[in-house]
């Protein structure tokens, strides 16, 4: 501005300035421009006019023109600081948005681990089942087993009882076959006592018949 004679268009910088000054969104070098323009309009002004102004009606009057300037450099100021309002109004959203988002991923996170969980134990079920199934399988083949089993036994009981029966029967017969040896061995003793050769043929005859029976 001092360096083109005070031409209007060199003031235009000022607005520039302030525009690049408001994307740091930060208060301090902003206000810090918006003070420096005020600043050096009003005494650049009253120390010459003709550094500041090129025009008659301002170097006369140059607090009302700074003045003008500084009532146009306000309203850049202010639409500046709606945008920069604006802008971190939806910048707050967007993390407003960001964080629902992260919490629906978490809650799906923790969906997806509680359907793992769930197919886990839908897995340790269906092999808790086809365990305990091959267990009634093989309970049901042990006691058929154990059915054959009781019915062997069963048979070969019967077949030792079959068989006792038979010994005591032969038992009894080989008692009646020694009464009877006895009976006769006494009726030869008494027939050789005697001398009759007789009675001893038909005693040993007698004798053979028992044997035979």
């Amino acid at each position: 501005m001092f360096f083109s004679a005070g031409y209007i268009e060199a003031h235009f910088h000022f607005f520039l300035a302030l525009v690049v000054l408001a994307m740091y969104e930060d208060w301090l070098p902003f206000a810090l421009g918006f003070a420096g323009v005020g600043i050096s309009h009003v005494v650049f002004g009253l120390i010459d006019a003709s550094r500041v102004y090129n025009h008659v009606a301002a170097m006369e009057n140059p607090m009302v023109w700074g003045a003008i300037h500084a009532l146009f450099v306000v309203g850049i100021a202010l639409g500046l600081m709606a945008q920069w309002y604006s802008t971190e109004r939806s910048r707050e959203r967007v993390s407003q948005q960001l964080d629902a988002v992260e919490q629906k991923r978490a809650e799906i996170d923790d969906l997806e681990a509680k359907q793992a969980a769930l197919e886990e134990a839908k897995a340790a079920a269906e092999a808790a089942r086809t365990e305990a199934e091959e267990v009634v399988s093989m309970t049901a083949d042990a006691a058929d087993i154990g059915r054959e089993t009781a019915e062997e036994t069963a048979s070969v009981s019967a077949a030792a009882e079959e068989q006792s029966a038979s010994i005591r029967q032969i038992s009894g017969n080989t008692t009646d076959l020694i009464e009877q040896a006895e009976r006769l061995q006494e009726l030869l003793s008494q027939f050789t006592v005697s001398g009759d050769t007789g009675q001893r043929d038909a005693a040993r005859d007698a004798g053979t018949a028992v044997y035979t029976d």
